[in-house]
């Protein structure tokens, strides 16, 4: 980012009806045991129509159990409202981040980058996140006070450029020899550079690479050129730090794409997840015969 229904008849579970609320916690299945006891015995039978029709408001106080979980992940496990305090990209340790939206984050974490080259346009909290990331970062940047500030936080894997022109910035990527496994578009807007940069990024992305374009929805030519170009187009639209508006980072595969995950499984649980493992076994199952593939 540039600075820059549950139906009442429906019945699931042990608690009755009323267990269609899904509350989290003993608490919640408490209440709904509760309601469901009410709405069941004969000094609810009259109460039942009023009774539907205040399960279903926005008013019925439990409801406010699931926003207020959604409220606490967003702001508080995604770090959100701390980004928005100071005005920076921040996750919710306080470290930097990409100003991506948090699905395209969630993805890039999952993802191992430790023999990656990657090439930014545009500098500043991503490139930090990146050089803790990858094997070596090349980030191009035209705003000289800017440009200054970010350079003297790198570590010595990354290499800042200056650039002021539109379109020796969209070019400075050609400068190196060797192609790259990713390549941020973001940086510069004016003059139609994302665009310049999304025509000269294709040719300098290594097979099996990608390219990330953020404020895609805000890009439509960008984006279709690099769709057009034969990569494989995922859109990640969501929140972000510091907006507060929903936006779009988006990701074009080379077709060879094949990156590998940074855990042992892939999807991981992502911040406010429940953590469940149905297939639990079978990944044992998986474990024990790599170790020893004569037991199998």
């Amino acid at each position: 980012m540039s600075s820059k229904n549950v139906e009442l008849s429906g019945s699931r579970g042990g608690t009755g009806t009323w267990a269609s609320f899904g509350f989290d916690g003993r608490v919640s299945q408490a209440l709904a045991r509760v309601a469901s006891a009410v709405y069941r015995s004969p000094l609810g039978l009259p109460l039942r129509p009023l009774l539907r029709r205040f399960k279903t408001s926005s008013f019925m106080p439990l409801h406010w159990v699931k926003a207020w979980r959604l409220f606490n992940i967003l702001n508080f496990q995604y770090g959100y409202l701390r980004s928005v305090a100071i005005e920076k990209p921040l996750d919710m340790l306080g470290a930097p981040s990409p100003w991506y939206t948090y699905p395209a984050l969630e993805y890039l974490n999952q993802l191992d980058f430790t023999d990656k080259k990657v090439f930014e346009y545009g500098c500043g909290h991503s490139t930090l996140f990146w050089a803790g990331r990858a094997a070596n970062v090349v980030s191009v940047e035209h705003n000289r006070e800017w440009y200054e500030l970010v350079k003297s936080r790198l570590p010595d894997s990354c290499t800042l450029v200056h650039e002021p022109d539109s379109d020796a910035y969209a070019a400075t990527i050609q400068k190196f020899s060797e192609p790259f496994d990713v390549i941020v578009i973001d940086g510069l807007v004016t003059g139609r550079t994302r665009l310049k940069c999304a025509r000269t990024a294709v040719s300098r992305l290594r097979d099996g690479g990608m390219i990330i374009l953020d404020n895609s929805d805000w890009l439509p030519e960008s984006s279709r050129h690099l769709r057009e170009s034969g990569l494989i187009e995922v859109d990640m639209t969501g929140f972000a730090p510091v907006n507060d508006y929903t936006c779009t980072t988006s990701f074009y595969f080379h077709r060879a794409f094949a990156f590998r995950p940074r855990h042992d499984r892939q999807p991981v649980a992502g911040v406010g997840a429940h953590t469940y493992n149905w297939e639990r076994g079978v990944m044992k199952e998986r474990l024990a015969a790599a170790s020893d593939p004569a037991a199998v």
